[in-house]
Protein backbone atom coordinates (compact mmCIF):
# COMPACT_ATOMS: atom_id res chain seq x y z
CA UNK A 1 0.00 0.00 0.00
CA UNK A 2 1.16 3.55 -0.82
CA UNK A 3 1.70 5.75 1.99
CA UNK A 4 0.37 9.09 3.02
CA UNK A 5 3.34 10.84 2.57
CA UNK A 6 4.45 9.04 -0.70
CA UNK A 7 0.72 10.15 -2.05
CA UNK A 8 1.73 13.84 -1.79
CA UNK A 9 5.10 13.40 -3.30
CA UNK A 10 3.68 11.60 -6.39
CA UNK A 11 0.80 14.30 -6.89
CA UNK A 12 3.27 17.35 -6.08
CA UNK A 13 5.14 15.82 -8.92
CA UNK A 14 2.36 15.17 -11.20
CA UNK A 15 0.95 18.50 -10.43
CA UNK A 16 4.13 20.47 -11.09
CA UNK A 17 3.87 18.74 -14.81
CA UNK A 18 0.57 19.04 -15.66
CA UNK A 19 -1.20 21.17 -12.88
CA UNK A 20 -4.71 21.02 -14.70
CA UNK A 21 -4.61 17.56 -15.01
CA UNK A 22 -3.69 16.24 -11.50
CA UNK A 23 -5.72 19.18 -10.24
CA UNK A 24 -8.46 17.44 -8.41
CA UNK A 25 -8.36 15.85 -5.00
CA UNK A 26 -6.76 12.18 -4.23
CA UNK A 27 -7.75 9.82 -5.14
CA UNK A 28 -8.98 11.20 -8.71
CA UNK A 29 -11.25 9.14 -11.63
CA UNK A 30 -10.73 9.78 -15.32
CA UNK A 31 -11.93 8.33 -18.12
CA UNK A 32 -10.34 8.17 -21.27
CA UNK A 33 -11.75 7.14 -24.76
CA UNK A 34 -9.95 5.57 -27.47
CA UNK A 35 -11.89 5.02 -30.73
CA UNK A 36 -9.88 3.03 -33.09
CA UNK A 37 -11.83 1.62 -36.09
CA UNK A 38 -9.70 -1.40 -37.06
CA UNK A 39 -6.51 -1.00 -34.84
CA UNK A 40 -5.43 -2.16 -31.91
CA UNK A 41 -5.55 -0.01 -28.83
CA UNK A 42 -2.24 -1.80 -27.31
CA UNK A 43 -0.35 1.01 -27.69
CA UNK A 44 -2.29 3.73 -26.34
CA UNK A 45 -2.63 1.77 -23.14
CA UNK A 46 1.12 1.00 -23.14
CA UNK A 47 1.63 4.67 -23.53
CA UNK A 48 -0.60 6.09 -20.85
CA UNK A 49 1.26 3.07 -18.47
CA UNK A 50 4.75 4.68 -19.43
CA UNK A 51 3.08 8.78 -18.72
CA UNK A 52 2.05 7.22 -15.44
CA UNK A 53 4.63 6.04 -14.49
CA UNK A 54 6.84 8.37 -15.28
CA UNK A 55 4.88 11.24 -13.49
CA UNK A 56 6.00 8.53 -10.38
CA UNK A 57 2.90 5.92 -10.08
CA UNK A 58 5.22 3.00 -9.50
CA UNK A 59 2.74 0.66 -8.40
CA UNK A 60 -0.26 0.61 -10.81
CA UNK A 61 -3.09 -2.13 -10.58
CA UNK A 62 -5.77 -3.04 -12.65
CA UNK A 63 -9.22 -3.19 -11.25
CA UNK A 64 -11.00 -4.15 -13.69
CA UNK A 65 -11.69 -5.31 -17.68
CA UNK A 66 -14.89 -5.74 -19.41
CA UNK A 67 -15.25 -6.76 -23.06
CA UNK A 68 -17.97 -6.24 -25.44
CA UNK A 69 -18.21 -6.78 -29.38
CA UNK A 70 -20.82 -7.49 -31.70
CA UNK A 71 -21.61 -10.75 -32.25
CA UNK A 72 -20.22 -10.51 -35.93
CA UNK A 73 -17.34 -8.98 -35.17
CA UNK A 74 -13.91 -10.91 -36.07
CA UNK A 75 -12.83 -9.34 -32.28
CA UNK A 76 -15.97 -12.06 -31.28
CA UNK A 77 -15.39 -14.70 -32.85
CA UNK A 78 -11.68 -14.87 -31.66
CA UNK A 79 -12.47 -14.57 -28.18
CA UNK A 80 -14.85 -17.28 -28.66
CA UNK A 81 -12.79 -19.47 -29.91
CA UNK A 82 -10.24 -18.69 -27.25
CA UNK A 83 -13.12 -19.26 -24.56
CA UNK A 84 -13.55 -22.66 -25.93
CA UNK A 85 -9.98 -24.08 -26.09
CA UNK A 86 -9.89 -23.18 -22.30
CA UNK A 87 -13.31 -24.45 -21.23
CA UNK A 88 -12.43 -27.13 -23.52
CA UNK A 89 -8.52 -27.54 -21.43
CA UNK A 90 -10.60 -27.00 -18.06
CA UNK A 91 -13.01 -29.45 -18.48
CA UNK A 92 -10.39 -32.42 -19.29
CA UNK A 93 -8.69 -31.40 -16.07
CA UNK A 94 -11.94 -31.61 -14.42
CA UNK A 95 -12.88 -34.84 -15.67
CA UNK A 96 -8.85 -36.17 -13.99
CA UNK A 97 -9.64 -34.71 -10.87
CA UNK A 98 -13.20 -36.05 -10.55
CA UNK A 99 -11.54 -39.17 -10.99
CA UNK A 100 -8.38 -38.55 -8.52
CA UNK A 101 -11.34 -37.48 -5.62
CA UNK A 102 -13.22 -40.91 -6.22
CA UNK A 103 -9.66 -42.86 -6.04
CA UNK A 104 -9.16 -40.79 -2.58
CA UNK A 105 -12.29 -41.38 -1.21
CA UNK A 106 -11.96 -45.35 -1.67
CA UNK A 107 -8.66 -45.45 -0.43
CA UNK A 108 -9.36 -43.48 3.05
CA UNK A 109 -12.64 -45.84 2.83
CA UNK A 110 -10.04 -48.90 2.73
CA UNK A 111 -7.78 -47.46 5.28
CA UNK A 112 -10.55 -46.89 7.55
CA UNK A 113 -11.03 -50.62 7.36
CA UNK A 114 -7.26 -51.89 7.58
CA UNK A 115 -8.04 -50.28 11.13
CA UNK A 116 -10.77 -51.71 12.32
CA UNK A 117 -9.40 -54.98 11.36
CA UNK A 118 -6.30 -53.87 13.30
CA UNK A 119 -8.37 -52.87 16.01
CA UNK A 120 -9.57 -56.55 16.30
CA UNK A 121 -6.10 -57.71 16.52
CA UNK A 122 -5.37 -55.01 19.56
CA UNK A 123 -8.17 -56.54 21.42
CA UNK A 124 -6.90 -59.86 20.68
CA UNK A 125 -4.11 -59.21 23.47
CA UNK A 126 -6.41 -57.47 25.61
CA UNK A 127 -6.73 -58.95 29.44
CA UNK A 128 -10.19 -58.57 29.81
CA UNK A 129 -11.17 -62.02 28.81
CA UNK A 130 -15.00 -60.84 26.77
CA UNK A 131 -13.32 -58.23 24.62
CA UNK A 132 -10.57 -60.82 24.03
CA UNK A 133 -13.53 -63.26 23.09
CA UNK A 134 -15.63 -60.73 21.17
CA UNK A 135 -12.10 -60.01 19.13
CA UNK A 136 -11.71 -63.38 18.23
CA UNK A 137 -15.54 -64.39 16.86
CA UNK A 138 -15.09 -61.09 15.04
CA UNK A 139 -12.00 -62.56 13.20
CA UNK A 140 -13.84 -65.89 12.19
CA UNK A 141 -16.47 -64.66 11.17
CA UNK A 142 -14.34 -62.31 8.57
CA UNK A 143 -12.96 -65.77 7.68
CA UNK A 144 -16.08 -67.20 7.20
CA UNK A 145 -17.86 -64.38 4.87
CA UNK A 146 -13.76 -63.54 3.00
CA UNK A 147 -12.36 -67.04 2.85
CA UNK A 148 -13.97 -69.69 3.31
CA UNK A 149 -17.20 -68.96 1.27
CA UNK A 150 -15.07 -68.76 -1.51
CA UNK A 151 -15.37 -72.79 -1.75
CA UNK A 152 -18.98 -72.19 -2.95
CA UNK A 153 -21.06 -75.26 -1.70
CA UNK A 154 -18.20 -76.69 0.47
CA UNK A 155 -18.19 -73.73 2.55
CA UNK A 156 -19.25 -73.85 6.48
CA UNK A 157 -22.25 -71.38 5.80
CA UNK A 158 -23.37 -73.73 2.71
CA UNK A 159 -23.27 -77.07 4.50
CA UNK A 160 -24.42 -75.75 7.60
CA UNK A 161 -27.40 -74.88 6.00
CA UNK A 162 -27.91 -76.71 2.52
CA UNK A 163 -26.67 -80.30 3.67
CA UNK A 164 -29.51 -81.70 5.93
CA UNK A 165 -29.86 -82.20 9.89
CA UNK A 166 -26.88 -83.47 10.12
CA UNK A 167 -24.57 -80.54 9.81
CA UNK A 168 -26.68 -77.52 11.08
CA UNK A 169 -25.02 -77.12 14.01
CA UNK A 170 -21.26 -76.92 11.61
CA UNK A 171 -20.89 -72.91 11.78
CA UNK A 172 -22.11 -72.71 15.45
CA UNK A 173 -19.83 -75.20 16.61
CA UNK A 174 -17.05 -73.68 14.40
CA UNK A 175 -17.62 -70.16 16.18
CA UNK A 176 -16.88 -71.59 20.19
CA UNK A 177 -14.34 -74.26 19.48
CA UNK A 178 -11.20 -73.18 21.14
CA UNK A 179 -8.59 -75.36 19.57
CA UNK A 180 -8.35 -78.36 17.76
CA UNK A 181 -7.81 -80.47 21.11
CA UNK A 182 -11.41 -79.15 22.19
CA UNK A 183 -13.05 -80.04 18.91
CA UNK A 184 -13.00 -83.93 20.49
CA UNK A 185 -14.87 -82.81 23.30
CA UNK A 186 -18.31 -81.35 21.38
CA UNK A 187 -21.29 -83.17 20.99
CA UNK A 188 -21.55 -83.88 17.42
CA UNK A 189 -21.17 -86.43 15.03
CA UNK A 190 -17.76 -87.29 13.75
CA UNK A 191 -18.72 -85.97 10.03
CA UNK A 192 -18.65 -82.60 11.64
CA UNK A 193 -15.74 -83.16 13.70
CA UNK A 194 -13.27 -83.70 10.85
CA UNK A 195 -14.72 -80.74 9.07
CA UNK A 196 -13.73 -78.82 12.36
CA UNK A 197 -10.52 -80.03 12.38
CA UNK A 198 -9.74 -78.93 8.79
CA UNK A 199 -11.19 -75.92 8.74
CA UNK A 200 -9.64 -75.24 12.26
CA UNK A 201 -6.43 -75.86 10.87
CA UNK A 202 -6.78 -73.81 7.93
CA UNK A 203 -8.00 -70.33 9.86
CA UNK A 204 -5.24 -70.80 12.42
CA UNK A 205 -2.93 -70.61 9.45
CA UNK A 206 -4.75 -67.75 7.94
CA UNK A 207 -5.08 -65.83 11.22
CA UNK A 208 -1.67 -65.67 11.56
CA UNK A 209 -0.95 -63.97 8.08
CA UNK A 210 -3.51 -62.01 8.15
CA UNK A 211 -2.59 -59.23 10.87
CA UNK A 212 0.96 -59.06 8.74
CA UNK A 213 -1.03 -59.04 5.41
CA UNK A 214 -3.42 -56.20 6.33
CA UNK A 215 -0.80 -53.91 7.68
CA UNK A 216 1.42 -54.27 4.47
CA UNK A 217 -1.74 -53.19 2.44
CA UNK A 218 -2.03 -50.32 4.76
CA UNK A 219 1.33 -48.91 4.18
CA UNK A 220 0.84 -49.61 0.61
CA UNK A 221 -2.08 -47.62 0.14
CA UNK A 222 -1.28 -44.88 2.55
CA UNK A 223 1.49 -44.34 0.26
CA UNK A 224 -0.65 -44.13 -3.11
CA UNK A 225 -2.86 -41.81 -1.43
CA UNK A 226 -0.49 -39.56 -0.69
CA UNK A 227 0.81 -39.85 -4.61
CA UNK A 228 -3.47 -39.34 -5.24
CA UNK A 229 -3.14 -36.22 -2.49
CA UNK A 230 -0.11 -34.57 -4.27
CA UNK A 231 -1.22 -35.61 -8.12
CA UNK A 232 -4.80 -33.69 -6.95
CA UNK A 233 -3.16 -30.41 -6.28
CA UNK A 234 -0.92 -31.06 -9.05
CA UNK A 235 -4.25 -30.95 -11.87
CA UNK A 236 -5.89 -28.20 -9.58
CA UNK A 237 -2.93 -25.98 -10.17
CA UNK A 238 -2.83 -27.10 -13.76
CA UNK A 239 -6.60 -26.03 -13.94
CA UNK A 240 -6.68 -22.48 -12.78
CA UNK A 241 -5.34 -20.58 -15.13
CA UNK A 242 -7.74 -21.86 -17.93
CA UNK A 243 -10.29 -21.36 -15.40
CA UNK A 244 -9.10 -17.54 -14.40
CA UNK A 245 -8.79 -17.46 -18.98
CA UNK A 246 -12.53 -18.42 -19.17
CA UNK A 247 -13.25 -15.18 -16.72
CA UNK A 248 -11.46 -12.80 -18.47
CA UNK A 249 -12.81 -14.27 -21.96
CA UNK A 250 -16.38 -12.90 -20.44
CA UNK A 251 -17.64 -11.22 -23.22
CA UNK A 252 -20.52 -9.19 -23.45
CA UNK A 253 -22.94 -9.19 -27.22
CA UNK A 254 -23.89 -5.54 -25.95
CA UNK A 255 -27.16 -5.59 -27.50
CA UNK A 256 -28.31 -2.49 -25.14
CA UNK A 257 -25.15 -0.70 -26.12
CA UNK A 258 -26.00 1.83 -29.07
CA UNK A 259 -22.32 2.01 -29.44
CA UNK A 260 -22.20 -1.90 -30.55
CA UNK A 261 -24.11 -3.15 -33.80
CA UNK A 262 -25.01 -6.29 -34.70
CA UNK A 263 -24.07 -7.15 -38.57
CA UNK A 264 -21.20 -4.68 -37.97
CA UNK A 265 -17.57 -5.23 -36.60
CA UNK A 266 -17.60 -3.53 -33.57
CA UNK A 267 -15.83 -3.70 -30.34
CA UNK A 268 -15.56 -2.18 -26.78
CA UNK A 269 -12.59 -2.53 -24.38
CA UNK A 270 -12.93 -0.83 -20.90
Amino acid sequence: MITESEKTKILTKARAKDPELFGADWPAQYKIIVNTPFQSIGKYYNMILKELREFGFKNLTKVNQALSASPTSAFYADVAQRKAYAKEQFDKGQGLINGIIQQVMKLIYSLKEFDLILDIFKRLESSDDSEKLAAELNLRRIWLDEVDVKKGRGSIHTISTAQGMEFVSLRDSFLVIKDLRSIDELTVNDRVKRILKDRFSEYSDWKKAYKKDIEGRKKIQKEYLRNQVESLKMQLEWVKPYYTLMQQLEIDTGVANPDLLAGVDTNIIK
